[in-house]
């Protein structure tokens, strides 16, 4: 049996079929780094794609993307697709905004001390927000105007609804209506005992209850049944106090909703508060952004490509495969754990060895040789007599015991120890993600049809997935399947 598809049992059962999603990456990109993607929302088959500086456009579903824009002085801070007759993409570089068709044309500027954030439109104006406050402008007229009661206000998101445009901004939430230049404040984050850091980052409101609005956070998401006027904690199972900095809900569904968060793609049960991340084909756990086609699609700006949702027709086993069956002969994840932190040199008993090192060596004593005459003096009769000897060696040893109870070198240990605890929290989410989704890709082979295509696309999966965990571990992993 290969060594790289340890205890995979093909087993032959009655079957019938469901569909359920997983996710591919999309070919036809050169950056891996994807900040955001945009459908149009009048042209099924338009989309565009930003990396940190090169906006790419497709006019066919994503089957071919051409280079639309490239910024060499700014990166992209977010986009979005005009209703224009001729799709149009609005880009919020860091210092300008552009209108890009066939052309690239300047339609903002920022002051030279502030850097933009987002771009939005909404009914018959234009919305920019910036590290210093809000301007907007009459789509048509491009005259750009501020909003005074927000200025030094850094805007993070803006969203519009019905006759309402949302602020999510650094000291709340807020309302603003443009027709008469209103501003109110439904939420503080400042002198009411928020938490340190906390940031609201988006207001998305609910598509098929309008007086519901939810609020994603730097610590998490809050929710208002009334339009705002009071907010709750939304607790959420296993992501409570997450960055959550995208939102959406897929339409004519009212129970759930997708966030993108620092640490996964999650689907939220608005009715139990659950949550199901979603994971399956992805290469990574930073999602930075997502959108829905018109057939409801999901799209995801990741930092490792952009990746669509695809339906895949899998098997029900009414007969069940545990757990046991499905890692026979195989580390666990622990051992793996262990392995990957080692092979890295990132393990906690290194820093622990370096800690008791360092008391030891307060007590080696400091060594010092030399080489040199000696001088001898007499006097006599009020007389100085000196004479020089012959060059004799000499050896001298101190010690400094102060060390024993506080070294300068520790300072060093601790910077040392938080950039490793920092690289061995990535490795371990890394070679978790890894290790489950092999798992669940050895679970579906086996409960596989024979002669369904899919077979050797998850064969190939598998066989990446355990190459990656060789490559974490130095070998380990296949060493120990084919010893076990």
């Amino acid at each position: 049996m290969n060594k790289l598809l340890p205890c995979l049992c093909i087993i032959s059962l009655f079957t019938t079929f469901h569909a359920h999603a997983l996710f591919s990456e999309v070919q036809g990109i050169d950056h891996a780094r994807i900040r955001r993607v945009a459908m149009s929302p009048t042209k099924p088959s338009f989309m565009a794609i930003a990396s940190d500086n090169t906006l790419y456009t497709s006019e066919d579903n994503g089957e071919n993307f051409h280079k639309s824009a490239v910024f060499k002085d700014e990166q992209i801070a977010h986009i979005f697709i005009g209703r224009d007759p001729i799709p149009a993409v609005y880009l919020a570089g860091t210092r300008h905004c552009y209108k890009i068709t066939e052309e690239t044309e300047k339609i903002f500027s920022a002051r030279s001390e502030e850097r933009i954030n987002y771009i939005a439109s909404h009914q018959v104006h234009m919305y920019v927000a910036t590290s210093k406050g809000l301007y907007y402008t009459e789509t048509a007229l491009m005259n750009w105007k501020t909003v005074p009661g927000l200025r030094n206000n850094e805007v993070y998101s803006i969203n519009g609804f019905g006759n309402n445009i949302y602020l999510a901004c650094d000291s709340g939430v807020y309302h603003f209506r443009p027709e008469t230049g209103a501003l109110r404040r439904l939420f503080t984050t400042r002198g009411n005992g928020a938490e340190e850091n906390f940031k609201p980052l988006l207001i998305e409101p609910d598509t098929l209850t309008p007086a519901r609005l939810w609020m994603g956070t730097s610590k998490g998401i809050y929710c208002s049944n009334n339009r705002g006027e009071s907010w709750e904690k939304f607790y959420i199972s296993g992501v409570d106090h997450i960055s959550v900095y995208c939102l959406k809900m897929a339409s004519l569904d009212s129970n759930h909703f997708y966030i993108c968060t620092p640490t996964g793609f999650y689907k939220i049960d608005i009715i139990n508060g659950t949550s199901k991340p979603l994971y399956e084909g992805l290469s990574t756990s930073q999602i930075n952004w997502m959108d829905f086609s018109a057939a409801g699609e999901i799209y995801l700006a990741t930092d490792k490509g952009l990746f669509k949702e695809t339906i895949n027709i899998a098997p029900i086993q009414p007969a069940k495969i545990s757990l046991q069956q499905i890692t026979k002969g195989e580390p666990s994840i622990h051992e793996i754990q262990e392995a990957a932190l080692h092979y890295n040199s990132v393990h906690p008993d290194k820093v622990r060895q370096w800690s008791k090192k360092l008391k030891y060596r307060a007590l080696a004593p400091t060594l010092s040789l030399d080489y040199d005459n000696t001088i001898r003096g007499s006097s006599k009769d009020g007389q100085y007599h000196f004479a020089e000897g012959p060059n004799e060696w000499g050896v001298s040893l101190t010690w400094d015991l102060d060390d024993l109870i506080w070294s300068p070198y520790e300072t060093s240990i601790d910077n040392r120890n938080k950039l490793a605890t920092q690289l061995r929290t990535d490795i371990l989410d890394d070679v978790n993600r890894i290790y489950f989704e092999r798992l669940r890709i050895k679970r579906d082979l086996a409960l596989a049809d024979p002669l369904s295509e899919d077979i050797y696309t998850k064969e190939l999966r598998l066989y990446e997935l355990t190459a990656t965990l060789d490559g974490y571990t130095g070998g380990f992993f296949s060493k120990e399947c084919s010893t076990l």
